[in-house]
């Protein structure tokens, strides 16, 4: 490897390079002047040179997928350069050592690790913007109707719970669970093994 060919790249982040890249390609030797940067690889592309080697933290700030990571090797490839990644050491397309049997077991664990930083990166956002995520607390709103239904039937009738949760559209354990969270005290026995909560 030619050392006064080696260049960097960092993709920038909303207009802004990160720290953190930089330096570990700067710790690796290479000068900042070398270290190109963009919004996308393909910026870098035109200017890559016969037997230049691009170094990058991960191939995650190459491309957004493992077809599309071909397709930049493959660019690569037809400058006569090579592209190695900080964090991928199986395709290290500088050494002889990048062989099928390790390839194709790393692109797997690549495109894994993109969807994993993608869906983290994806909650990270959604949490900045205020939206809760997971199941909401509480019923939907006609779940709630259904549970109010119920309730006006057990307080108003003598009718068994098995026979209101049917009416009511909705199981005897949901109603009975309901009663329990909201401290409404049963005022009737159960008729049925089937109506209690389990």
């Amino acid at each position: 490897m030619n050392g006064m060919k080696e260049k960097g790249f960092v993709k920038c982040i909303e207009g802004t390079v990160p720290r953190e890249p930089m330096a570990r390609l700067e710790e690796r030797g290479i000068p900042s002047e070398r270290i190109l940067t963009g919004s996308s690889f393909d910026e870098v592309l035109p200017v890559l040179e016969r037997g230049d080697t691009v170094v990058v933290c991960s191939f995650s700030e190459v491309c957004r997928g493992v077809s599309s990571l071909l397709e930049v090797l493959g660019n690569v490839l037809e400058k006569e350069a090579v592209l190695v990644s900080l964090e991928e050491p199986w395709l290290n397309m500088a050494t002889e050592s990048c062989r099928w049997d390790t390839l194709l077991p790393g692109l797997t664990e690549f495109g894994k690790k993109l969807v994993a930083e993608r869906t983290k990166a994806g909650l990270v956002r959604a949490r900045a913007q205020g939206i809760r995520l997971g199941r909401p607390k509480g019923g939907s709103p006609e779940m709630d109707k259904r549970l109010q239904t119920c309730l006006a039937l057990y307080r108003g009738s003598d009718l068994p719970v098995r026979e209101i949760c049917r009416v009511g559209g909705m199981h005897p354990r949901t109603f009975y669970r309901y009663l329990k969270e909201h401290g409404i005290p049963l005022s009737r026995k159960k008729r049925d093994a089937g109506d209690g909560p389990q």
